[in-house]
């Protein structure tokens, strides 16, 4: 049996013929390490018809009870018939909210797997947030020195950082309200063979899109290198803005948590 979830309240069964939790053309793609996603089509008489909220709403996706897909709504589309078309990017995705500001480190490469996650935890909300799980892909004592000189998401640090030089693979999991995430050496066995039920359900694919909506904006003036070599720190808003380096949209952060962004205007030529 296959069930979808949002905000924790059943909108699909696949056992049922209720059409309080009817989803048409429901497809779950799971990609390794990228967001994957999940669609979906609700008819009027669906419960959760009128409560899809952009980048807000979790969905879930359970076989059996056990956890397949978390993530959250990114799109809604209606149609003629007032059907709505929903498609949601996975949880991996949430690393996308999130910014590293400069930072230099000198230690094992778990510490920085561990940094990044902290500070990634203290910039979004509950939901979006990590504990760290299993950590294979690297023997704990080995180490690294990173200096990173520009401000970059989290998702992207990783990924230059971690799994472009060691390897291995982000996987998140939820077991009872905590939700993981673990980089591991070896992801399971593969199966491209799509499963269906109803219409499908599963298939391997190499997609990630990531929204150009963000709440939180950290405004940078220009960066150099003198002769001498020392790096010059960008040009911030703090000593104007009561001393944070960001702004906000009130209204947006309320409505859709804290994403977060970085602009850098340089010099005119």
């Amino acid at each position: 049996m296959y069930t979808i979830h949002a905000d924790g309240k059943l909108l699909f069964d696949s056992l049922s013929e209720e059409v309080e939790s009817i989803a048409l053309s429901p497809k779950l793609e799971q990609d390794i390490n990228k967001a994957g996603s999940a669609t979906f089509v609700l008819p009027p008489g669906n419960v959760m018809h009128g409560s899809m909220e952009r980048l807000k709403t979790i969905i879930t996706v359970e076989q059996d009870g056990e956890q397949l897909f978390r993530g959250r709504v990114m799109e809604t589309e209606g149609d003629t018939y007032n059907q709505k078309r929903v498609y949601c990017e996975g949880d991996r995705a949430f690393l996308l909210d999130s910014m590293q500001t400069p930072y230099y480190y000198s230690g094992t490469v778990r510490g920085l797997f561990e940094q990044l996650i902290t500070n990634h935890n203290s910039m979004v909300d509950v939901e979006k947030q990590f504990v760290i799980g299993e950590v294979t892909a690297v023997a704990d004592g080995e180490t690294t020195e990173v200096e990173c000189t520009i401000y970059a998401s989290t998702f992207s640090e990783i990924e230059e950082r971690l799994l472009n030089a060691y390897g291995g693979y982000l996987r998140t999991r939820t077991v009872g309200n905590t939700h993981y995430i673990d980089w591991v050496k070896t992801y399971g066995e593969l199966n491209t063979q799509p499963i269906e039920f109803t219409v499908n359900l599963l298939e391997l694919t190499d997609n990630m899109d990531a929204s150009d909506v963000f709440t939180c904006l950290i405004p940078l003036g220009a960066s150099e290198i003198g002769e001498d070599g020392e790096y010059t720190e960008p040009v911030s808003i703090a000593s104007v803005n009561n001393g944070l380096n960001y702004i906000q949209d009130d209204e947006a952060v309320a409505k859709y948590g804290k994403i977060w962004r970085s602009k850098t205007w340089g010099y005119e030529e």
